[in-house]
């Protein structure tokens, strides 16, 4: 699942989020959005 639909997920449909489906993006998937989130910083930085 892709950061964006996670994120309409969590904001639309609050009560529906499954706690382990927050907990797998925080701990596993992660891993695979740290390079895209450090490009990004870099990008906002210069």
């Amino acid at each position: 699942m892709k950061i964006k639909g996670i994120r309409n997920i969590a904001i639309h449909h609050y009560f529906g989020v499954s706690p382990e489906l927050i907990w797998q993006v925080a701990t596993v998937d992660i891993k695979e959005l740290r390079p895209w989130v450090e490009k990004a910083i870099q990008e906002i930085n210069n």
